[in-house]
């Protein structure tokens, strides 16, 4: 079974929600809604890797619905979205099988400069890449992930 690494986000994430939850008198529902993830997420983890189409949450979500009623299914669905967040947000969650090792500047990649074919790209800015710069990412089929604003750490 694959080992997650929690990244600062991730947890200023449930931290933050723990809190949420506690202010509004529903810390219990949201522990039970936790349990039940941490319950089911090694095997979610186990059926991914084995069918190699990602995480299914959808009886987690049925379980939580279930248990708890709506609130429950609103924690649940909020669980997966964090979760879902983190992991876009997290580096680690994106293997790196060959690493690229010709530098590329902005201008060279989206002026069309020929450069031998990789498997993967990533992109880190603060800010956001432009509109016309995931246009030529995506028509150009380059396999990049950008990395932007708030899923940079400072």
């Amino acid at each position: 079974m694959a080992t997650a690494k929690l990244s600062t986000t991730a947890i200023a994430l449930v931290v933050w929600r723990f809190h949420k939850y506690r202010h509004a008198d529903q810390l219990k529902e949201y522990e039970a809604v936790t349990l039940i993830w941490l319950e089911m997420v090694p095997g979610m983890v186990e059926d991914a890797e084995k069918n190699g189409r990602g995480m299914d949450p959808r009886a987690f979500v049925r379980r939580c619905h279930k248990k708890l009623g709506a609130l429950g299914l609103e924690m649940a669905i909020e669980q997966v979205m964090v979760f879902h967040q983190a992991l876009r947000m997290s580096l680690f969650s994106h293997p790196q099988i060959d690493v690229w090792d010709d530098t590329v500047t902005l201008s060279q990649l989206f002026n069309g400069v020929q450069h031998p074919p990789q498997e993967y790209g990533v992109i880190v800015t603060t800010s956001t890449l432009s509109p016309g710069a995931k246009t030529t990412t995506e028509s150009r089929g380059y396999p990049i992930r950008a990395v932007e604003r708030d899923a940079v750490a400072k």
